[in-house]
């Protein structure tokens, strides 16, 4: 159970009966937003927030703090494209990028989860894997999937690999030790180790906890 609930963390595949993509445009407010949301019995018990149109990037971090009950918000990038008169531009650089950007500041801001957009050239493997690589350094906690091939490699990017758990092992025992000391920072393998790394460190290891590792 704690892996599946790590998958569904990492990869939104599709949206589940408990689980309500309401899109954030130009023709949805935000009381609307709150509205369906807190109205329960309509959209279940807790919301993920579609951003994919330029007022909703513009007012990401309120709508992301609309109602406790949004559990997370997606980066829409398909209708975004379109609503700025852009051909089927891709999220990893330019205006698209700029946007992608806005939305993960936006929800880490609030305290929820971030999800990437979808990649949409199913058959090419090695560019879903290179931009799910740039979403999860931009902060994004796992990827909206459009086909079930894609689920392996995204998470294959987001599920630590062994070196990467010893590191942050080891890396956290030197800093707790230090501590310990009376220390606030120590250099570990040649880097000088804080409090805020030792942190991300952790995340590392929680990740790794609930893909079983």
């Amino acid at each position: 159970m704690e892996h599946g609930n790590a998958l569904l963390l990492q990869v939104a595949v599709y949206f589940a009966a408990a689980v309500i993509a309401v899109m954030a445009s130009h023709k949805l407010g935000l009381g609307s937003v709150a509205g369906y949301l807190l109205a329960g019995i309509a959209i279940g018990p807790w919301g993920l927030e579609l951003i994919e149109q330029p007022e909703a990037i513009g007012n990401a971090f309120a709508i992301a703090c609309a109602t406790p009950r949004i559990a997370g918000i997606a980066f829409g990038h398909g209708d975004f494209s379109l609503a700025m008169g852009i051909n089927a531009a891709p999220s990893t650089d330019g205006i698209v990028l700029h946007a992608r950007c806005q939305v993960v500041i936006a929800a880490k801001a609030a305290g929820i989860t971030p999800i990437d957009n979808v990649f949409l050239d199913i058959a090419n493997i090695a560019g879903l894997a290179a931009e799910t690589r740039q979403g999860k350094q931009l902060g994004y906690e796992g990827k909206a999937c459009i086909h079930p091939n894609q689920v392996e490699p995204v998470n294959a990017v987001y599920t630590p690999t062994s070196e990467e758990v010893e590191y942050a092992r080891e890396l956290i025992a030197a800093f707790e030790q230090a501590v310990g000391e009376g220390k606030g920072a120590v250099a570990f393998r040649g880097r000088m180790i804080d409090s805020p790394i030792a942190d991300i460190e952790r995340i590392v290891l929680e990740r790794a906890r609930k893909a079983g590792l």
